[in-house]
């Protein structure tokens, strides 16, 4: 079964290099082209789902 070439299209990655004390850490991040969600959007509901979380526990 071959996927439609949008399907598997992506933005250039994104690459954020942070050093802390002695060790470096590399985090590159890939987003679909056509996504239906805002970096913000995004953000939000990650913070919106480990505050649920932390209200549960």
């Amino acid at each position: 079964m071959q996927k439609n070439q949008s399907e598997n299209k992506y933005a250039p990655p994104m690459r954020s290099i942070r050093k802390i004390g002695n060790t470096t850490f590399i985090v590159n991040s890939f987003f679909p082209e056509k996504g239906n969600q805002t970096i913000a959007s995004k953000l939000e509901n990650l913070i919106k789902a480990d505050v649920q979380k932390e209200t549960v526990t």
